[in-house]
């Protein structure tokens, strides 16, 4: 257990996301998830993971060819093997990661900051969605955000606000030089568009999480303000040809 100074002292963290995805999970032969090992030896205060911990979208295959010639091979679980539809199978893309001795090694070391993105339900979701995948038998995205939010639950250090929505957002001090403003872009954004529209009010934070971070930012007397947030604020990520993922656009202004 490591908790917050209360004095003035340094503080180091360490900072990512996105892990066994894009078909790339634990291979035991190359020593599994090796950045965990290399994140504790810096001996950090704690972890700010940005989401994407699980790839609940994202099968795997026992083997992965490589354009040299070699084969990565892949530890598989039943719940890796098809996309996540049930509580089961959510909850069995957090345990997935658990098999790797670096990541509980890092875990029983290091505190987490955890916030979710896309792929803990499906990529480039927003609410409301309706799938048009044959992926997936269930195809309405509010089901599988509410199964995957409580697998979220059960496997990571995340709390969350007794409020209507039951909103992940929240300040998080630790010690009088850090605040930490963790951001949901994920559960109260719009659906996805071309971002173009001079009317949009919800926008990715949606206006009540909106509302909140301008209060707490300038209520913080903290030295440091951390913003985390989980989907890129400049990096243009298309979803699809016509709409966009993210906040950028590319109109040049």
């Amino acid at each position: 257990l490591r908790t917050a100074p209360r004095t003035r002292s340094d503080i180091g963290f360490v900072w990512s996301g996105d892990l066994a995805g894009q078909g790339w999970g634990i291979n035991p032969e190359l020593g599994g998830f090796r950045i965990f090992r290399a994140m504790s030896a810096l001996d950090p205060d704690f972890f700010l993971c940005s989401g994407d911990l699980v790839y609940a979208d994202g099968p795997l295959t026992e083997t992965v060819a490589l354009p040299d010639g070699r084969t990565w091979r892949n530890l598989v679980t039943p719940e890796k093997t098809k996309v996540a539809e049930t509580l089961a199978e959510y909850r069995g893309q957090f345990r997935y990661n658990l098999e790797d001795a670096n990541m509980r090694a890092f875990n029983a070391h290091v505190p987490m900051i955890y916030q979710w993105d896309d792929h803990e339900v499906t990529n480039n979701w927003y609410p409301g969605e309706i799938l048009d995948s044959a992926a997936y038998t269930e195809k309405r995205v509010d089901v599988l955000a509410a199964r995957a939010r409580r697998a979220m639950f059960e496997y990571t250090p995340t709390a969350v606000h007794a409020a209507k929505d039951g909103r992940l957002y929240r300040r998080i001090s630790y010690g009088p030089l850090l605040d930490v403003f963790v951001l949901d872009m994920r559960t109260h954004k719009n659906p996805n568009t071309a971002n173009n529209s001079p009317t949009e009010t919800e926008g990715v934070l949606g206006a009540e999480q909106l509302a909140w971070l301008k209060r707490e930012l300038r209520n913080s007397k903290a030295t440091w303000k951390v913003m985390a947030a989980d989907l890129p604020i400049g990096l243009i990520v298309p979803d699809g040809t016509a709409a966009q993922e993210g906040i950028a656009q590319g109109d040049h202004g």
